[in-house]
């Protein structure tokens, strides 16, 4: 059994993921949680609970384990770039000190901002202009910067996430409208 430690497992994409890999019995979870509360969660042989806060890097000890993976969800909404920035730094300084095996960090395909092409790939170069497209581009920089070496690293950049209860169609919809 693999450990998969989880930070921003009470989002829409972080529910979603540990009800799917809490099916699979396969692997061991282990979920941040921070002021949320992980609605119907619990520790028991498959999940493990770790409080934490990923702007500080200490509360993070028990949530890691040697080997693990680490897929982080957590973006801090409402907060300055330099605190998002922060707490990547916190997680992958405590990454290295586990030992993790492998970082998956999902980002956005917004961070690609305005771009003078019409199909954009992981090689077409970036031009975020938004805070929220700047602040996660900066951190998916920092990440790969900070972290060369240490651990494997993954970077994901969903468009829009859809599913039972998401927004996205609603928001997408209302857009068009």
């Amino acid at each position: 059994m693999s450990v998969i430690a989880i930070t921003g497992s009470s989002s829409y994409i972080g529910v979603n993921l540990v009800d799917h890999l809490a099916r699979c019995e396969d692997d061991t979870l282990h979920l941040l949680e921070h002021r949320k509360r992980l609605a119907g969660r619990q520790d028991n042989g498959q999940v493990k609970i770790a409080r934490g806060d990923l702007l500080e890097s200490g509360s993070l000890e028990d949530f890691l384990e040697q080997g693990c993976t680490v897929v982080n969800l957590a973006y801090l909404a409402g907060e300055s770039l330099e605190k998002n920035l922060a707490a990547i730094d916190n997680l992958i300084e405590a990454c290295t000190r586990a030992r993790v095996r492998r970082l998956v960090h999902c980002s956005t395909a917004v961070v690609a901002g305005r771009v003078p092409v019409d199909r954009v790939t992981e090689d077409t170069p970036v031009n975020p202009l938004l805070p929220y497209e700047t602040t996660k581009n900066a951190m998916e920089k920092r990440l790969l910067r900070r972290s060369a070496g240490r651990f494997e690293r993954v970077i994901l950049r969903p468009t829009a996430v859809f599913g039972n209860g998401g927004r996205n169609l609603v928001t997408l919809a209302a857009d068009l409208q």
